[in-house]
């Protein structure tokens, strides 16, 4: 409480309790001027020890949870630390059932009984799959016999003598991984056309580039949707594909498609995020040697753009000349195991993206985007399109008069081109404009 006297010159208040007076300039009591200790400094040996140790005693928290923890922090933890499929079969089973929405695939179970010349009882159970590679899903097996009935006997055998065999047939499409800039659409760029070119009109704009799409973009994909499963595989940055494909197949130009039925069946969408970065160095005889390359955000010959947000969505193009963003097959085949060399086919027209499974890539010629003109003998692309169009044909025929059928063991691995007539036919038919570069050493195509 104060209470204010008004007699005398000076007023003076009196408080409850009095505390000592502290100017300005003074500064608190309670601040210690003793030196803060300096923080332990482990090794490098030591905090890898400890990060050890943490990262155990983590696992064991979360594989025994607290009575009173929540039931879906619980099943997150068994999803987090379950053991990934330990053998081919598990990974092929795997594949199919995350696969199934491409409408590509067909699985088909059946039980035999078979006989066991061993008699052990490991065999009872048994589970045989078989990858059926063809473009006719619908086709009926004729080629198995039951086993029973081919061993011509009238009196069954002993129940010792038998035992359960599940065959599991997955019928897959052949696997079709499409380029974008080349194949589906070419991207105009300025300071690389020449001065006489006329181009058709474009779409749309994406990272410094006008797009225009090849004129059966429609019917092209519609067929090919129908015989294969398709993918799509760019060396563009993720953004920029993304943007490529909406474009491409978004209802406001001339060449719309179904794009939620199409876009919805690829089974992958990959861009320059999977793709191996290398460098290329000249040999003394002019060939290149790849080398690991890093890419950066410089851009190529000091080239700068307009607008600096545009070009951070720009492609390879946006980098050294000499980089090359590589397209392995084999990632491919590690990720979607139900595929191997024995029914996938790419298609980019740049040959140096792809130096590994050469045999199961082509490299026609790129779309360049020009206006037909009968005069000016400017119909390449029209050209260029009809002779894909009819390789394609042959292909679909390929593959509905010969599927290939291979049966998988525990220790299978996919990689392996034992499909020797689908390398026949890429042989006799693929060359020359579709640009088959497959390997003929000892008949057999080289992919490593």
């Amino acid at each position: 409480m104060v209470v204010v006297e008004d007699s005398g010159n000076e007023a003076t208040a009196t408080k409850d309790s009095e505390l000592p007076a502290r100017t300005s300039h003074e500064e608190p009591q309670n601040i210690s001027n003793k030196k803060k200790k300096k923080k332990q400094r482990w090794s490098s040996a030591k905090k890898k020890e400890v990060k050890e140790q943490r990262i155990e005693q983590e696992k064991v928290r979360r594989l025994n949870p607290p009575k009173g923890q929540k039931r879906k922090r619980a099943r997150t933890t068994t999803k987090l630390f379950q053991d990934p499929p330990r053998d081919a079969i598990d990974r092929i089973l795997q594949c199919a059932e995350k696969s199934l929405f491409t409408d590509s695939i067909v699985v088909e179970n059946r039980k035999e009984t078979c006989t066991d010349t061993t008699n052990t009882s490991e065999k009872q159970g048994q589970l045989v799959v078989e990858i059926l590679s063809g473009c006719d899903l619908s086709k009926e097996n004729t080629d198995n016999e039951n086993p029973l009935t081919a061993m011509g006997s009238s009196t069954p055998p002993s129940a010792t003598t038998l035992f359960m065999k599940t065959i599991c047939t997955i019928k897959v499409q052949p696997l079709l991984v499409l380029d974008l800039n080349g194949i589906l659409c070419h991207r105009d760029r300025k300071h690389k056309r020449l001065k006489d070119w006329k181009l058709r009109p474009s779409i749309g704009h994406v990272a410094n580039t006008d797009i225009i799409p090849r004129t059966d973009l429609l019917q092209f994909l519609r067929y090919l949707d129908q015989h294969f499963c398709l993918a799509i595989w760019t060396s563009a940055k993720p953004k920029t594909a993304k943007k490529l494909l909406n474009l491409l197949l978004s209802s406001g130009n001339e060449n719309n498609i179904d794009s939620k039925g199409i876009r919805n069946r690829l089974l992958f969408v990959w861009s320059q995020s999977q793709c191996t970065a290398v460098r290329s160095s000249e040999r003394e005889d002019g060939t290149s040697i790849p080398e690991s390359y890093t890419p950066t955000n410089e851009p190529q010959g000091g080239r700068s753009t307009l607008d600096p947000k545009e070009d951070q969505d720009d492609d390879e193009h946006s980098f050294d000349e000499t980089v090359v963003f590589e397209k392995h097959l084999p990632k491919i085949w590690e990720s979607y195991p139900l595929w191997s060399a024995n029914n996938t086919l790419l298609i980019d027209d740049s040959p140096e993206k792809c130096p590994i499974a050469v045999a199961n890539a082509i490299h026609p010629p790129p779309l360049h985007g020009r206006n037909w003109n009968s005069d000016s003998k400017n119909g390449e692309d029209q050209d260029n399109q009809k002779r894909q169009t009819l390789f394609f044909e042959k292909v679909v025929s390929f593959w509905v008069d010969s599927p290939h059928r291979e049966q998988l063991c525990k220790d299978d691995e996919g990689g392996t081109l034992n499909n020797t007539h689908y390398y026949e036919f890429l042989q006799n038919h693929a060359q020359g404009h579709m640009g088959w570069r497959g390997s003929q050493q000892n008949g057999q195509a080289s992919w490593n």
